[in-house]
């Protein structure tokens, strides 16, 4: 586990994170220190780091952040967009102060609670540090902003680098400023370790959201159905998905649209990985609340 200080080096990390790259190890989980001990992080409040103690989620009493590398992601996806950082110098009689914005807009197809963002920082010294904020609920569709502004003691030039991890309850999640290579060898994996080497198994699916309402369809209190057609490949990807059948055009975009995200484990036969046809209804019922 790597471990910094996130009152000491997570700012100095944070003053020369003027530019952001692509991480290429495994994924993550956070841990916070509380009590001595180090402890998963589950949330987080504003910029505190929230642990489980007797089964309720409390603010880490420490200063210490550290990663620790895990088998997988959660398999969610979160778009980020617009994502700017800056660097800002202020004079001030015989001194200068530093802060460093972050900004972005976040999105994604899934409903979505506990998200937090880790800013992995490392800088030209080669030490390193960690920033933690909360993002809050996501919700299908919906853009949710967050900006922040970090003062800090110092000005380390503008050699550092950062990486942005974004995680859900705990658990780091596919999101796009990853690399679409770093995103397909995880799912890739992910799927070779669900997919039994021996007997007989049906394709199941492994990520990718559930249809969306039509908002249209929503206001106007209509429910319907529509089918979706398409075949798995012996990777896992959906391929040359159609609408089968639909009782409106909203309803079969909708389930057309979350299709063309999925990624199955594949059918087994004989042990073997094979292609198979299938189609998948989806009924949009009217919700009651």
């Amino acid at each position: 586990m790597r471990v910094f200080s996130s009152k000491q080096s997570l700012v100095m990390a944070l003053a020369c994170a003027a530019l952001q790259l692509t991480k290429l190890s495994a994924q993550s989980l956070l841990y916070a220190e509380n009590d001595g001990k180090m402890m998963l992080v589950h949330a987080a409040k504003k910029d505190r780091a929230l642990v489980k103690v007797d089964g309720k989620l409390i603010p880490a009493s420490g200063t210490k952040l550290g990663l620790r590398n895990c088998d997988e992601f959660l398999p969610v996806f979160i778009d980020v967009r617009s994502q700017t950082s800056t660097l800002r110098t202020t004079q001030l009689d015989h001194f200068s102060v530093y802060a460093f914005d972050y900004a972005a807009d976040f999105e994604s197809q899934y409903f979505l609670d506990n998200v937090f963002l880790v800013l992995e920082m490392h800088f030209a010294d080669k030490s390193s540090g960690f920033y933690v904020h909360e993002i809050g609920s996501l919700i299908p569709n919906q853009r949710c902003h967050l900006s922040v502004t970090v003062p800090l003691e110092s000005n380390l030039g503008n050699h550092g680098h950062f990486f942005l991890h974004l995680f859900v309850g705990g658990q780091e999640v596919f999101q796009s400023t990853q690399s679409v290579g770093t995103r397909e060898a995880a799912v890739d994996l992910m799927i070779a370790r669900r997919t039994p080497t021996q007997g007989n198994s049906s394709a199941e699916r492994l990520l990718g959201p559930d249809p969306i309402y039509p908002e249209a369809m929503f206001k106007a209190g209509i429910g319907g159905n529509a089918t979706v057609r398409f075949r798995i490949g012996i990777d896992g990807a959906v391929i040359d998905p159609q609408i089968g059948s639909e009782s409106d055009s909203e309803f079969g975009q909708a389930a057309l649209y979350a299709i063309k995200q999925w990624r199955f484990i594949p059918r087994v036969v004989n042990g073997k990985r094979v292609e198979v046809t299938t189609a998948i209804p989806f009924s949009f019922a009217v919700p009651k609340n």
